[in-house]
């Protein structure tokens, strides 16, 4: 997906293929370990249905390590109110995940 996404920019003129690698090469190299890892968590999270809650724990994490929250004080409030409405968004998804998850019980 990532190719496909620098082959369109490259089609529509944003970048020529050096920069886009150049530029970007740990976007690339990202995908490329993570793949299999998160392969291999949805082949756990489908074996062992608790391993869901690693998912939903994410969501809750994700923005605080982030430091979407508590936002931080220098940059303007037109970064830090996105932050804060991305950060309810990953809550409410989460927290939704949780329960849905606690009410269809592990096989």
């Amino acid at each position: 997906m990532l190719v496909v996404h620098y082959a369109l920019l490259m089609v529509f003129g944003v970048y020529n293929w050096r920069e886009a690698f150049e530029y970007n090469a740990q976007w690339f190299f990202l995908a490329l370990v993570s793949g299999p890892v998160l392969g291999l968590a949805g082949a756990a999270s489908a074996r062992f249905r608790w391993f869901d809650l690693f998912a939903a724990l994410g969501f809750f994490l994700e923005p605080v390590i982030t430091g979407q929250v508590p936002g931080s004080s220098y940059l303007p409030r037109t970064t830090t109110i996105p932050g804060y409405f991305a950060a309810a968004t990953l809550w409410l998804i989460g927290a939704g995940f949780f329960i849905w998850q606690r009410r269809h019980p592990t096989r």
